[in-house]
């Protein structure tokens, strides 16, 4: 995956920004959401970092790198995410034209439905989790 990324962005003209998205002292979250707002496109083997993308409203190209599928197919599945695709899919051809293609048209109407799908998903746990709680604390009143 690495060798394909390195050729892909060698070929895409423009500065190409890591972003690390490990919470630290020196990377507090509003760093991490500062340097995924400043981006055109977020191109991730990530769950994280696909997730911090859509929120910050990027067109993010997800490549899951799981024969078959991990849980980046799985949850961006349920948030209908597009661009979406298996490693073994991938060549270096179809990706440059999947960046392109975002930087020209940015899918603005996919990203803002993933994004309402996220907060419906978000509240649905929340709520899962209190009735939960509420639950044990019903069932042991100690």
């Amino acid at each position: 995956m690495e060798a394909l990324f390195t050729e892909v962005l060698e070929r895409q003209p423009g500065l190409v920004q890591p972003i690390d998205t490990v919470l630290s002292a020196t990377n507090p979250r509003e760093r991490i959401e500062a340097q995924f707002a400043a981006v055109d496109l977020v191109l991730t083997t990530r769950l994280h970092g696909s997730l911090l993308g859509l929120a910050a409203g990027v067109p993010v190209i997800a490549v899951d790198q799981i024969a078959g599928g991990g849980k980046l197919t799985e949850v961006l599945g349920r948030i209908s995410w597009p661009l979406l695709f298996a490693a073994e899919d991938l060549t270096p051809d179809s990706l440059l034209a999947l960046m392109q293609g975002c930087i020209e048209a940015c899918p603005l109407e996919a990203i803002a439905a993933s994004q309402a799908r996220m907060l419906v998903l978000s509240r649905q746990a929340v709520e899962a989790s209190v009735a939960l709680i509420r639950e044990q604390v019903r069932s042991d009143p100690s």
